[in-house]
């Protein structure tokens, strides 16, 4: 059996994930080690091919070099502060703080607190994807979830916005420095014969199952189906 690190807390669900190479999972305190390896066995093909994609991917697209790092960074904190800008003016949405960080699973999100952060990984990607996360995270200002309101004012401002975000998409799923697209599943303990599963990324996990079911987060819906998240690498937007 695939070796794994084992996270217990409060939760109701056993989760699995596969993240940097590494197979984690998620269970309760008073899941038995034979439920949790009987679990991990059961999905011994889905990590396998997790585990896979994960090594192709590193092998095509290698972390950046420390001065292609630090490149990007310059790049960044003089690139998005002008755009946030150029399109705060426009929308009269005006970000409390924007900060530059060098997030994995993400390419920017918004706090209810009015900041905004990007991670400089998005100046691997064309000006186009990154004016697209840019006004996303900016009409979060305005609506904290992806709601019609929501899109439907990112197309005042970028009518073609669609585009945008199918060429980031495109791009995330065969250059750049993407994160692996994947399954979580949760067995429901008070429900056992409920298996949930949803969409999730290499950086993040978003999925909860049970009593957390329907709880709406910033970065995405959850509710036992596809995450819709955000603008971030770990999220398919």
């Amino acid at each position: 059996m695939q070796p794994y690190e084992l996270i217990r807390s409060g939760r109701r669900t056993l989760a699995l994930e596969v993240r940097g190479g590494r197979v984690i999972v998620r269970a309760p305190y008073r899941a038995s080690q034979a439920v949790i390896d009987r679990f991990v066995a059961s999905h011994a093909e889905w990590i396998a091919r997790g585990l896979a994609k994960q090594e192709a991917r590193a092998a095509a697209h290698p972390e950046p070099t420390d001065a292609e790092r630090a490149a990007y960074i310059r790049q960044a904190k003089a690139c998005l502060p002008q755009r946030v800008a150029y399109y705060s003016e426009r929308m009269g949405l005006y970000p409390t703080q924007v900060r530059i960080t060098g997030a994995r699973t993400r390419f920017g999100s918004c706090s209810s607190q009015g900041h905004i952060c990007f991670s400089w990984r998005l100046m691997q990607y064309p000006p186009e994807a990154i004016d697209y996360v840019v006004v996303h995270e900016l009409a979060h200002l305005c609506y904290m979830n992806h709601g019609a309101e929501f899109y439907a004012l990112i197309a005042r401002y970028l009518p073609d916005w669609k585009a945008r975000r199918a060429l980031l998409r495109a791009l995330k799923s065969t250059g750049g420095r993407s994160v692996l697209r994947c399954f979580s599943f949760g067995i429901d303990f008070l429900h056992p014969l409920r298996v949930n599963c949803s969409f999730r990324n290499q950086g993040g996990m978003y999925h909860e199952a049970g009593d957390r079911a329907g709880r709406r987060w910033h970065e995405g819906r959850v509710s036992g189906r596809r995450v819709e998240g955000d603008a971030g690498a770990g999220h398919p937007v």
